[in-house]
């Protein structure tokens, strides 16, 4: 199959997203499994990472996103990969699409920080209009 668009694939991540937004953050961390379709176009994204090989691993079990609080307490939420074997490890759909390293952004995994008043579409007006 093709490489899905990046719009589609930003479709997906705003769809999860924004119930995870409404969490609380007393009660992060927070993930919410994607759905079988949504998941082959993020798996087939996936396969476009720099780094495929590492983050696919043994192979994928499932997709889900997270919200969570990093250690430097920043509210981050993107991507995760549970493998085949049981273990898990973020990926950013930005690296997939070119990558985007700056404000808005926590620097030791590249993911949206949510707080931070930028969001995909600012980053990608031109490719993306919810």
């Amino acid at each position: 199959m093709s490489m899905p668009s990046q719009k589609e694939c930003l479709d997906i991540f705003h769809k999860y997203k924004n119930p995870l937004m409404m969490k609380a953050t007393r009660d992060l961390p927070a993930r919410t499994y994607l759905d079988a379709s949504d998941q082959q176009v993020i798996c087939r994204a996936l396969e476009s990472h720099p780094n495929a090989t590492k983050k696919i691993g043994s192979g994928v079990s499932r997709i889900f996103l997270e919200r969570r609080l990093a250690s430097n307490g920043e509210d981050v939420c993107c991507f995760h990969v549970r493998r085949i074997n049981g273990s898990e490890e973020d990926f950013s759909i930005m690296k997939i699409f070119g990558g985007y390293r700056g404000s808005g952004f926590d620097s030791s995994s590249n993911c949206l920080r949510s707080g931070s008043g930028r969001t995909f579409a600012n980053l990608f007006e031109d490719d993306y209009s919810p």
